[in-house]
């Protein structure tokens, strides 16, 4: 009995050591960053309920048309600010991120965009990207008949 309890005890223990150098040597199976920033007006003051529009490619295809599958919209609270998670599968690799920041149609503002290349996507999913915006006016079209010149009568 004795050889059989000292038999079982030393097979428990490599299966528990054997799992615990596997789980050492695990790789993290997704890399990502965090994407974060503010949104303001030219006068500084926050822009609330602004759509972010966050998508990434990989660098190799960062030209072509589009970006991932689909693009994450978290929208600006009321102090102007956003923040996104983006995770992907696999090992620290570089990507090219795009922001489109759309402001409600209630707002007299431009839409604005940035591409960003040659981000890093860590295993440790703690990094961070900074990235604010500040939005211009929509310049205002003048009436058409303002623009053009009216005829004079006789003349």
């Amino acid at each position: 009995m004795p050889a059989l309890r000292w038999t079982t005890t030393a097979l428990t223990g490599a299966v528990l050591l054997l799992a615990a150098c596997s789980l050492g040597t695990k790789e993290n199976p997704y890399s990502g960053i965090y994407v974060h920033g503010t949104v303001s007006n030219e006068a500084g003051a926050p822009v609330s309920a602004v759509q972010i529009r966050v998508g990434y490619r990989l660098m190799e295809a960062c030209s072509t048309a589009g970006f991932s599958a689909s693009a994450i919209v978290p929208s600006t609270d009321s102090t102007g600010a956003y923040g996104v998670g983006l995770i992907d599968s696999g090992k620290a690799h570089a990507v090219c991120i795009k922001l489109v920041a759309t402001p409600p149609s209630t707002q007299a503002l431009e839409a604005d965009s940035v591409l960003l290349q040659n981000v890093t996507l860590t295993e440790s999913l703690a990094d961070s990207l900074r990235v604010d915006f500040t939005l211009a006016p929509k310049l205002q079209q003048a009436p058409r008949d303002a623009a053009a010149p009216h005829p004079q009568p006789g003349g």
